[in-house]
């Protein structure tokens, strides 16, 4: 019990700066992924254009991913950010498991595994992901926009922020990542 209450602790210091929406009471909702999702179609390179950022996990700017899908059907997924001096990577991989579309991933940072949507894509220009995780009695909410491009149109941003309230899904802490003057990863 300690050691969970422990964990509440730094993660609730962790996230002070942000609005509580990020890290809220409750149970997280039943997510799902847009109808009829094709992860064939998803896959390939996204911008991070906007997010809701983890604390414990500085991605920097440059933020990009690149989901592959395996010939078992593992989605892997490779996210490239640069940390003010060097371009980085980060590497896992999922499958989706289960009638909602929704997909799993343990996220280092903050060791929790979190349940993962693409709520919204039209897949040429835009996605919406949203994540949850429990901690106790405790859910812990993230949510990205990307784009097929380093920028995203006032009207397609606008779409997806939409796509978040429309679910009364977290979207006012989102901070805008930056893609210019990108150094390439080796």
């Amino acid at each position: 019990m300690f050691k969970q209450f422990l964990s509440v602790l730094v993660i609730f210091v962790s996230f002070k700066k942000l609005e509580f929406q990020l890290l809220q009471s409750g149970n997280c909702p039943v997510i799902y992924s847009v109808p009829n999702f094709n992860i064939l179609a998803f896959s390939g390179t996204w911008y991070d254009v906007a997010n809701i950022p983890i604390p414990t996990l500085n991605l920097g700017k440059c933020v990009s991913a690149n989901y592959n899908v395996d010939s078992l059907n593992v989605v892997h997924i490779s996210i490239n950010y640069y940390d003010g001096k060097q371009m980085k990577q980060l590497n896992n991989a999922f499958t989706i498991t289960n009638s909602t579309g929704a997909y799993y991933i343990q996220i280092p940072a903050v060791n929790m595994n979190f349940e993962f949507a693409i709520i919204d894509t039209d897949y040429s220009t835009y996605g919406v992901t949203y994540g949850c995780a429990k901690l106790g009695r405790l859910k812990i909410q993230l949510a990205w926009i990307l784009s097929r491009k380093p920028t995203l149109s006032y009207n397609f941003y606008a779409k997806a922020i939409s796509a978040l309230k429309q679910r009364k899904l977290p979207y006012k802490n989102m901070k805008n990542i930056t893609q210019t003057y990108c150094p390439t990863i080796y």
